[in-house]
């Protein structure tokens, strides 16, 4: 997703799209009560922050223990850059044996195998379920 073109498309700035992201939810603060990701779109738009928000529907959408936009804020300013596949306004096809992709991969500690699983893996049978008991959606149960 070109983040750029989402907040152009959502008519936002940097500091409102913020804002509606931390709206949504996020790992680093807790949101307002009854507030999913449409409401936040439509009271960023038109409140433009969250302080304006809190003043404007304080009472119906309250804030949920742990609500504190302001840190998740400085979070999102400290952000390092993503990396230039991910900004530019087409997608950058990768190659998967890409060095930057494997370094990018383990820097969120993916593990990935070298080769696909065989074909034994995809083309192994079941195994039977029997001996663990009667199957309780069976129509009929067959005591055995």
């Amino acid at each position: 997703m070109n983040f750029a073109v989402a907040r152009e498309t959502l008519g936002m700035t940097r500091a409102q799209f913020v804002d509606m992201c931390i709206l949504c939810g996020t790992d680093f603060s807790s949101t307002l009560e009854k507030v999913g990701p449409i409401r936040a779109v439509e009271l960023i738009q038109k409140h433009g922050s969250i302080e304006k928000i809190l003043e404007a529907v304080g009472e119906k959408h309250p804030p949920r223990e742990g609500f504190d936009f302001a840190q998740a804020r400085r979070v999102f300013a400290s952000l390092p850059p993503p990396p230039a596949y991910l900004v530019a306004d087409k997608a950058i096809p990768v190659e998967p044996e890409a060095p930057e992709l494997a370094e990018f991969l383990e820097s969120f500690e993916v593990e990935f195998e070298e080769e696909p699983p065989s074909e034994a893996y995809y083309g192994a049978e079941q195994g039977s379920f029997e001996g663990l008991g009667p199957n309780p959606f069976a129509d009929q149960v067959k005591l055995v």
